[in-house]
């Protein structure tokens, strides 16, 4: 799928939530963590590295001469940062992704390193319930590790005979020269 529209424009037409985005029916984005974001960007239709090296070059130019920085940062935010105060609310982009994990029959985790401070969201999405019967793709160059917080941190079995009726099937490798998608993600 290729959009001919500029950043801003994509995120404005498919926006349907705070941290939603629809595409058509059978593609959501729900974005989790570490959502960066700049008026400058809107404009464009890509983002090279050389454009991000040079506004966040600028950005600390501005903030060393002692300049505000609110307005810039605004859109800097990290799930645990949406938390209510009292904590006894879920934020519903959390909530929207576990459903979207208990509804999908193969979830594939790519370079994500499981960090303490997030702990609470990932396994509210990754929990036990909604990983049943799925099929698990790890993709990381420390997955053994990564792996290791998975069985200890989410209760996930080692091995198949720790499975009870073929409760998860994890398929893990530290090989990541490319993006995987697995046959599976094709069939209706």
């Amino acid at each position: 799928m290729y959009y001919n529209e500029s950043i801003g424009d994509m995120v404005d037409k498919h926006h349907i939530e705070k941290n939603v985005y629809s595409f058509n029916e059978q593609l959501m984005v729900i974005h989790l963590n570490g959502f960066v974001n700049h008026p400058a960007f809107n404009d464009f239709k890509e983002v090279h590295g050389e454009a991000l090296v040079e506004l966040f070059g600028r950005l600390i130019d501005k903030r060393s001469l002692g300049f505000d920085l609110t307005e810039e940062v605004k859109d800097l935010s990290f799930a645990w940062e949406n938390m209510s105060k009292d904590h006894s609310e879920i934020p519903h982009f959390i909530e929207k992704a576990g459903d979207a994990i208990k509804n999908s029959h193969s979830v594939i985790i790519t370079g994500y390193s499981f960090p303490l401070y997030n702990r609470l969201f990932d396994q509210i999405i990754l929990s036990r319930e909604n990983l049943y019967g799925k099929k698990v793709f790890l993709r990381d160059p420390r997955n053994t590790e990564i792996q290791e917080v998975l069985f200890s941190d989410f209760n996930l079995p080692r091995n198949t005979f720790e499975s009870v009726d073929g409760m998860l099937q994890l398929n893990s490798t530290g090989s990541c020269d490319s993006f995987f998608v697995p046959n599976q993600i094709f069939k209706q």
